[in-house]
């Protein structure tokens, strides 16, 4: 179930949460984010991102997993977490009662410069740079996307992932 929220509002929302990122995505653009807890506004490596052109944010933290997504006009939000999660007022959380299940995402390119400032930067000649929000790393190292996969029984028994929601960004060997 969404909610009807701007991604301004959204990310207000994230005022006072320790550690958190997003992943933000426009036309052409997909950026990590910090999120400062002072206010919740987002942070790229060099200053502030451009929010007018983005279409999708997913936030993050430990704790749980905010999704926006603008939809003809309209931004949309769900909270994804285990019951434990300060849910906004006004939110219902859809925690999830299913086995998780520890998953990593590679992402793409090797780490190009050490982590200074909290960023470092990956690449590959498929995608180009990518600044990532890690506070370890050296280059040659790869970076990894954490995240929980809900597992629940299907017909015949089989298991099948019914959510998935991100955690970190973390340095992988």
């Amino acid at each position: 179930m969404g909610h009807d929220i701007s991604l301004k509002d959204c990310l207000s929302l994230w005022k006072g949460v320790e550690g958190a990122l997003g992943i933000l995505y426009g036309p052409g653009t997909c950026q990590f984010v910090r999120l400062d807890p002072s206010d919740g506004s987002p942070r790229v490596r060099n200053g502030k991102p451009d929010l007018s052109l983005v279409f999708e944010a997913r936030l993050f933290c430990s704790k749980g997993e905010m999704r926006w997504l603008l939809r003809e006009g309209r931004g949309t939000a769900t909270l994804i977490d285990e019951g434990v999660f300060p849910a906004p007022e006004g939110f219902q959380a859809e925690t999830c009662p299913c086995e998780a299940l520890d998953q990593d995402y590679l992402v793409w390119g090797r780490l190009v410069s050490s982590a200074t400032e909290g960023w470092a930067e990956t690449a590959s000649a498929r995608i180009g740079t990518l600044d990532l929000p890690v506070d370890q790393g050296t280059p040659g190292e790869r970076a990894a996307l954490r995240t929980l996969e809900y597992m629940a029984p299907m017909d015949h028994g089989n298991m099948c992932v019914v959510e998935e929601r991100l955690v970190a960004v973390e340095i992988v060997q």
